[in-house]
């Protein structure tokens, strides 16, 4: 019977995938807290996100206006 093989990835290619983030030091991968402080700007909170809870509620506000008024003439 063959014995199957773990997958082993080679630490030259986990450091050059890692230097951004940290290091690689007997396979096991450190983090650099100090690397990045920041997020993305997509992940941060900006003017854009305002907008889209604004106009998502006001949606919200003219869907809730319209469904009340079909039950309200359903239910007469």
């Amino acid at each position: 019977m063959d014995e199957l093989e773990e997958p082993v990835m080679s630490s030259t290619i986990a450091s050059i995938n890692a230097s951004s983030i940290g290091f690689v030091t007997d396979g096991l991968l450190i983090f650099d807290l100090e690397a990045k402080k920041t997020l993305p700007i997509d992940m941060q909170f900006n003017d854009r996100h305002k907008l889209a809870i604004v106009m998502y509620s006001l949606l919200m506000f003219v869907s809730a206006i319209g469904n009340i008024s079909v039950l309200n003439a359903i239910y007469r």
